[in-house]
């Protein structure tokens, strides 16, 4: 059955396991639920964690992989059994929300596609079941079969080809070696080979470990900001405006043009002594404004990592997993340094203005400057 489709396997996707994905910041997105530890494990946090613990013998199913099947940015988690007979398991996550597949041993697929090959073969039953994941659901959408019959010394052996339940063809003797596949391949490559190139979830030699992993989170707290050479508390998420309102800098219906042309800069540090797991990764939340940010870590190990921001940003995510024991962190809101942003950064900012009216003179009415709102719109924190 395997002649049905000659295909070409590239190597399997376990190196997607890397450190740039994003972390799940505050539940708003799910973009991050596996995360690859050392070479041979992975952790598993969150939703996947919890449908395992429900849902899955663990004992059974010790082996996984992740691989992107769908389109979106949360990867497909794969659960490999102990034997052949054990299958393979795929869970996918869609708002939240966990879908399962059970396949065959070694099921094939085509990266960001939706679609899954479900190749089996036992006991003279050979077949393919394309499935494809689409919307958080698994839907089958074609099956292909081929049935080996025993004949006997006046009639020899046979196979019954169907395709989605239905005969298609019944071929004797040697005519089964050379067009036995020809229907089914065809319905097979309008299906899923031509749509791309396929991979194989799994091969026999690799796969990793897997723990599940507890959730943690430490929130940056202290957050302290420059004005006139003094310290004031400042408040994290929020704004600027809303800080120098609280601290009686800015009265209400003050003009706050000026606010625009002056340097901010906000400030606090994160003690990681008691975080209780070596896996760390540290989330720029939101900013919103033009200017920069600094972090710089000591302990065993020192650095830092320093970038800019331009209008609206959200979820800046850094691998801190070093034998560190404090993190300090500076953002900088510095419209004079709009030139310098990289231009990746560059969200544009003609939806996010806020426009205010000024006094009307008569006849006319004229239109005040833009006032953006600056600040740290989202939370800074480590998280495993």
């Amino acid at each position: 059955m395997k002649e049905l489709i000659i295909i070409a396997f590239c190597a399997l996707l376990l190196a997607a396991c890397d450190n740039n994905h994003n972390v799940n910041a505050g539940g708003d997105t799910l973009e991050e639920v596996v995360t690859n530890v050392k070479r041979d494990t992975i952790v598993i946090n969150d939703n996947y964690a919890a449908y395992i613990n429900e849902n899955i013998n663990t004992s059974v199913y010790q082996k996984c992989c992740i691989c992107y099947i769908n389109d979106d940015t949360i990867p497909e988690l794969c659960l490999f059994g102990s034997c052949f007979a054990d299958g393979t398991i795929i869970l996918s996550q869609h708002n939240g929300v966990i879908s399962r597949r059970d396949c065959n041993w070694s099921p094939q697929y085509i990266e960001r596609s939706g679609l899954i090959d479900d190749g089996y073969a036992h006991s003279g039953l050979y077949g393919d079941k394309i499935i494809r994941l689409k919307d958080g659901a698994f839907e089958e959408v074609l099956c292909t079969e081929a049935v080996w019959h025993r004949g006997d010394t006046d009639h020899p052996s046979f196979f019954v080809y169907t395709i989605n339940g239905k005969v298609v063809d019944t071929l004797y003797g040697e005519d089964v070696n050379e067009e036995s596949c020809t229907k089914m391949n065809d319905a097979i490559k309008q299906a899923y080979s031509s749509k791309g190139t396929s991979m194989p979830i799994y091969k026999s030699s690799e796969g990793y470990n897997y723990v599940l992993a507890k959730s943690f989170r430490q929130e940056a707290t202290g957050w302290q900001f420059e004005y006139m050479g003094k310290q004031y508390p400042a408040k994290v998420p929020g704004f600027i405006q809303d800080d120098l309102k609280r601290n009686g800098l800015l009265a209400a219906g003050q003009n706050e043009d000026w606010i625009r042309e002056r340097v901010w800069s906000y400030h606090t540090s994160i003690n990681l002594k008691d975080f209780p797991d070596n896996r760390r990764f540290l989330v720029i939340g939101g900013l919103a404004g033009v200017g920069e940010y600094y972090v710089s870590y000591s302990g065993e190990e020192t650095g830092g990592v320093h970038g800019y921001f331009n209008y609206v940003t959200s979820n800046d995510t850094f691998d801190i997993s070093y034998p560190i024991e404090r993190l300090d962190v500076e953002i900088i809101f510095n419209r004079s340094i709009a030139e310098k942003v990289d231009p990746r950064y560059d969200i544009p900012m003609a939806d996010r203005k806020a426009f205010a009216k000024a006094v009307s003179r008569q006849d006319n009415w004229r239109w005040g400057q833009p006032l953006p709102q600056w600040g740290i719109w989202r939370g800074v924190f480590v998280t495993n």
